[in-house]
Parts: C-alpha cells; structure tokens; sequence
C-alpha cells in the first residue's frame, strides 16, 4: 500500500528522493526558459536541461530571423546542434507555442524594424 499513495512501485520508493523533477520540455520551458544554468541543473534531469539551454538559443535565433522559414529554422539547428529533423521539428513546436508569451505588439516592430532596415539598405546601394 505504500507505494501506491506516491505512485511508485515499493521496490522504487525508497530511490525516490534521488529523481529529480520529471516534467515535459514545453513545460520546462514556459517555467525555466531564461532560468540560469545552475539553477536548471538543481531543478531537472541533465537531459532536460540541455534541451532547454538549447531551446533557449533556438529562440533567440527565431526572434533574430522572423521571416526564416520553418525548412531554414530546422537546417540551421540540425547544423548547429546535430540534432535529427524529427528533433529540430519537435523544437520548433516547442519555440511557436512558446512565442505567444512575448507580447505580439514586440514582434510586429520587430518585423517592421527588419523591413526598414533592409529597404535602407537598398536605397543606399541604389544612390
């Protein structure tokens, strides 16, 4: 009976205190995105943490490139990262869900931001 009021098996009770958090990484994510390195291997198993120090660049990329599209996204990260297409999809899924927390005015200037500089930088080569 007491493995059943933690859910555990009673042969794996008493390791329970060795497991750290297990937690999906979209949810990771939406809690401990920009959370520091240290603080994030205290809190999940290693393996979580790297998807999510990984995560955490992919989304500044995406931020940095709003007209990327999705094939260039999963390129560049497979490249960078070694990762497989199927992870770099997984990925991207995780960055599209998680950009509705960043306000949507931010990322419309951003892409106005990046079409005026690129129309600047046309009308300076053409004079």
């Amino acid at each position: 009976m007491r493995g059943k009021a933690v859910g555990l098996p009673l042969w794996c009770e008493s390791t329970a205190f060795l497991v750290k958090q297990q937690i999906k990484p979209i949810d990771a994510c939406r809690l401990d995105l920009f959370t520091g390195e240290e603080e994030l291997r205290e809190k999940y198993d290693m393996r979580i943490v790297v998807r999510i120090l990984r995560i955490r660049e992919e989304y500044n990329w995406f931020l940095s490139n709003p007209d990327a599209k999705d094939r260039q996204f999963v390129e560049t990260v497979m490249s960078r990262h070694g990762i497989n297409k199927t992870q770099a999809y997984s990925d991207l899924a995780i960055i599209k869900a998680l950009l509705p927390m960043m306000s949507q005015p931010r990322l419309q200037s951003l892409r106005r931001w990046k079409k005026a500089r690129t129309s600047s930088q046309l009308t300076r080569w053409w004079r």
